[in-house]
């Protein structure tokens, strides 16, 4: 009995420290992409990180990993890492014994066997998007999709991976647009892919799609709102109801959703006529879908034939203003005022829009989702530079506070980690060559914020999956991997939880 109080005494700093949880993308509803919470990781050890083990999963995976400390799974307590992989298995895994058998594993049933020449995916497609988790209520929610094809939104049971309820995805909307039939516009799967994260607003999740196969010209960008009681469609929205195009994807980045409950995405190619049909624009819509304001460029025709999509990027909330930021295919970024966002560029005030880096303008270039933290923007430009930009209040200094280098990264995907403020690093994910081969090797990068010197590297560590982040929280780094793998990084010292796991806690 001694000895067991002792071991609880030494243990006791790694039981109480607050510990971050992570229930959404990007880390919350700014999208952001910052845990602002990290207490272990800090610049002056991150030289020592190493990979600590390795989750086998049963496919590739394309969603950033979630996690949530303390759940009772089988009467122990674990911190829990949730991962969901292309062959539609979600698991929930013990996050402080990274190679352990999974605490529990669902899947839903074979995926979708397509022929895509979107080569970053692979041939079946499962769970593409990253998972929302209601933490009080104790339910994950997901997208899947069947060999049908036919997409379910489904709520999962935490504690046990048992699904409380699912619904099949449809929705029929008036139009005139590609794929109608006598003024009425179905939802048609085969062409779709549910590409980005639910968002969890209220009491409803939220999530959108863009197209399987851009080259086809008859899809549509779509979003959906459900309940989260019992998933019951409470409304959709079809962004080209009387054209195509205006996918919604941002590159794995979720709804932007500010203090009222009015969510903001991007779309991307395809028709714009400020009425119907909404491509290359930034929306803004109340929580029942309605469209309340927009903003959309001036040569939207023009970066639609270059498939120069304005979604690239990713819908960020500036904090403690009413702007939002987001970078785009064209290696520009744009600053927009979120309570008079515009419509056509050139009819209202655009408080900014300037170019990051000099680029030849094509399907592969631009800015693929970006980084706000600590008042300074980043915005890497696929195989060109990342600039960090400082942000007054109101607008971006457009001389660059600091660039990478070497300058070239193939595609960087970022998070960021501080403590309130302090012991600041960028984490990155890239591919060793071109971003749109799923074959390509991946490197997690550590940088300085301040000067994007490199801190660390952990060199090649598995396949590239495209645009899938790393998630940190408390003293790990969660890397998703198109090898069918979540490797762990950490300190050498890092301390498991296995010792105090037979300690209950209390269920979300």
């Amino acid at each position: 009995m001694i000895l067991l109080i002792l071991g609880l005494l030494f243990f006791a700093p790694c039981v109480l420290r607050a510990q971050v949880t992570v229930s959404t993308a990007q880390y919350d509803n700014t999208r952001d992409g910052v845990n602002a919470n990290e207490t272990v990781l800090n610049p002056a050890n991150v030289s020592t990180v190493v990979q600590l083990g390795a989750y086998v999963l049963d496919g590739p995976v394309y969603a950033q990993p979630l996690y949530v400390p303390a759940l009772t799974i089988n009467s122990r307590s674990y911190n829990v890492i949730y991962a969901v992989t292309m062959n539609n298995t979600l698991y929930a895994l013990d996050a402080d014994n990274p190679g352990a058998a999974p605490l529990w594993s669902v899947n839903f049933g074979s995926g979708w066997s397509t022929s895509s020449s979107e080569l970053f995916y692979s041939q079946t497609i499962g769970i593409v998007s990253t998972p929302v988790i209601d933490v009080s209520g104790g339910f994950i929610y997901l997208v899947s999709v069947n060999n049908t094809p036919t997409y379910t939104v489904r709520k999962i049971n935490l504690l046990t991976g048992a699904q409380s309820a699912s619904t099949a995805i449809s929705a029929t909307v008036s139009g005139t647009g590609s794929g109608s039939v006598a003024g009425s516009l179905s939802f048609d799967a085969s062409l779709q892919t549910q590409r980005t994260p639910l968002t969890l607003s209220g009491s409803n999740i939220y999530f959108g799609f863009g197209s399987v196969e851009e080259n086809t010209h008859t899809w549509h960008g779509w979003v959906f709102k459900y309940d989260t009681a019992t998933l019951t469609q409470q409304a959709v929205l079809c962004l080209s109801p009387n054209g195509n195009g205006a996918g919604v994807w941002e590159s794995g980045g979720g709804f932007a959703v500010d203090g009222s409950g009015n969510l903001y995405f991007a779309t991307g190619n395809g028709d714009y006529d400020g009425s119907a049909n909404f491509s290359q624009s930034v929306i803004k819509v109340n929580s029942s879908l309605v469209i309340e304001d927009w903003f959309t460029p001036s040569n939207n025709a023009t970066t639609t034939s270059l498939d120069a999509d304005l979604s690239s990027g990713r819908v960020m909330l500036i904090p403690g203003t009413s702007l939002l930021t987001i970078g785009s295919k064209d290696a520009r970024v744009w600053v927009i005022d979120t309570t008079s966002m515009g419509h056509l560029q050139g009819s209202g005030t655009l408080p900014q829009v300037f170019t990051s880096a000099s680029i030849t303008v094509g399907p592969g270039s631009g800015i693929f989702g970006g980084l706000f933290f600590g008042s300074v923007g980043y915005f890497p430009v696929a195989s060109n530079i990342m600039n960090a930009f400082a942000f007054s209040g109101s607008t971006f200094t457009t001389t660059p506070a600091a660039s990478t280098s070497p300058s070239t990264y193939p595609q960087l995907t970022l998070t960021g980690s501080s403590n309130s403020g302090s012991n600041s690093i960028i984490w990155a994910l890239a591919p060793i060559a071109g971003a749109f081969s799923a074959a390509q090797q991946v490197i997690l990068h550590a940088f300085n914020p301040s000067t994007l010197a490199e801190y660390w590297n952990s060199g090649s560590v598995g396949l590239y999956a495209k645009f899938a982040a790393p998630t940190v929280a408390n003293g790990r780094v969660y890397v998703p991997t198109n090898s069918g793998k979540i490797l762990a990084f950490g300190l050498p010292s890092a301390v498991t939880a296995v010792s105090v796991t037979g300690i209950p806690k209390s269920a979300p």
